[in-house]
């Protein structure tokens, strides 16, 4: 699977590049996940989904897997620029709910407000208590 890791302030930002996020790709992504969310400092990620335009049910699952996993490390997985077709497919199985999506990483970037007193993100500072 092509994909890029980069990071911006506080989180990490896997973006998928590819068309077609399918059954080719599931073992790969869940390694690829696995391992950005052991690293302390990766925790929370944001996943791009911009060039992709289509899923089929091993992307579903693989998305719920990034969510599962983050929230074992206390992290959170955001879903950004998905297309209208996922959307509508995570709609209808009502995985927009217990998602986490935005429609690009800017909208979260203007949620993430680092305090003054940990530097963590304001917006994932209920992940870390508990």
């Amino acid at each position: 699977m092509k994909n890029s890791v980069s990071s911006r302030k506080d989180l990490t930002i896997l973006k998928i590049e590819e068309e077609v996020f399918d059954f080719r790709h599931a073992a790969f992504f869940r390694q690829t996940i696995e391992n950005l969310v052991s690293n302390e400092n990766s925790k929370n990620l944001i996943i791009d989904f911009s060039h992709v335009k289509a899923i089929d049910s091993s992307g579903i699952s693989s998305m719920l897997l990034a969510h599962q996993l983050s929230n074992q490390c206390q992290g959170l997985a955001i879903f950004v620029a998905l297309c209208q077709q996922i959307k509508d497919l995570l709609k209808l199985t009502n995985l927009d709910k217990q998602l986490y999506i935005f429609s690009s990483i800017n909208e979260v970037m203007t949620l993430v407000e680092p305090t003054k007193k940990n530097k963590a993100p304001r917006y994932f500072k209920w992940v870390s208590q508990n």
